[in-house]
C-alpha cells in the first residue's frame, strides 16, 4: 500500500480551494470504506489465491 499519510496531505491541497473548512481529519474518515473493501478484498485473496489468477491466465491462456 502507498505511503496513506503523503495521499491526504496532497488532497487537502488539491481540494483546498473548493472546501477550505476541509480538514485532514474529515480526509481520514471519508476514506475508511475504502480501506475495508482493501480489506475484505486482501481477505479474499489470502483465502482463495485462485482468484488472484483468473485475469492472468484469461489473457494469457
Amino acid at each position: 500500500m502507498p505511503p496513506f499519510g503523503l495521499l491526504v496531505y496532497t488532497v487537502k491541497s488539491a481540494i483546498q480551494d473548493i472546501d477550505p473548512t476541509m480538514n485532514v481529519m474529515n480526509i481520514f474518515k471519508s476514506s475508511i470504506p475504502y480501506w475495508i473493501i482493501m480489506l475484505i478484498a486482501i481477505a479474499l485473496i489470502f483465502r482463495l489465491p485462485e482468484i488472484a489468477t483468473v485475469l492472468p491466465n484469461a489473457l494469457f491462456p
